[in-house]
């Protein structure tokens, strides 16, 4: 009995000096986005490389990082989501065609302020996602040069919970509509919020839906 105490006591230390590692591996890269090697963590956390590059293989399997070849070398990095990445690199197909068939418009937005992904509705009013994919979402949706005033994306990247707005935008055709935003975050394994999810509502569209309801409900 002692015995299997003594075994359980130990995969508990084990178990939290695992994380205590992951932990000092996660926040290192936090704090440089743009990066870095195993050697370069291995030196902040006063490690060896080896032991990092375990962990770090560890943790790419938990989609906690990921990384990049830059020559010889691999360049660590937090993995934004799993659902992000899903959204960037075109993968989750079902979610995606769930999202086509809502009649609203369904935007990703990353801590950029980039588009990662649109459905087709929003497609219909801002074009291909081909052609704005990478772009900044004032850029593409308002025609503007900065962050929109009163945006509740950045609202809901400051505060970590769901905004509502009523903004502007410019559609393909130059036209000037208004839409309602909600916006929801994105977050990782860690709670950190990585991105936004847009739901928009063209209140064009559903002023001229409710005037056809009401012909139809006249007659």
């Amino acid at each position: 009995m002692l015995q299997k105490i003594y075994k359980l006591d130990i995969n508990y230390l084990i178990s939290m000096r695992d994380a205590e590692f992951k932990d000092k591996i996660y926040q290192f890269l936090v704090r440089n986005d743009k990066g870095a090697t195993a050697s370069e963590i291995a030196k902040d956390i006063i490690s060896n490389r080896m032991t990092v590059t375990k962990y770090l293989e560890m943790m790419k399997i938990q989609d906690l990082v990921a990384y990049r070849g830059v020559g010889m070398a691999k360049l660590w990095s937090i993995n934004p989501s799993p659902i992000l990445t899903s959204f960037d690199n075109g993968e989750n197909m079902l979610l995606k065609d769930v999202m086509n068939v809502m009649g609203e418009g369904v935007s990703v937005i990353n801590k950029k302020m980039e588009i990662v992904w649109y459905n087709e509705k929003m497609a219909e009013w801002c074009g291909k996602l081909e052609s704005n994919k990478g772009k900044h979402c004032y850029e593409v949706y308002q025609k503007r040069g900065s962050v929109c005033a009163n945006c509740p994306t950045i609202q809901t990247f400051n505060s970590g919970s769901a905004k509502k707005a009523v903004q502007p935008g410019i559609d393909t055709k130059g036209k000037k509509r208004f839409f309602d935003l909600i916006t929801t975050p994105i977050k990782d394994k860690k709670g950190n919020i990585i991105g936004v999810m847009e739901i928009v509502t063209s209140l064009d569209d559903y002023k001229r839906k409710m005037a056809e309801l009401k012909d139809l409900l006249g007659k």
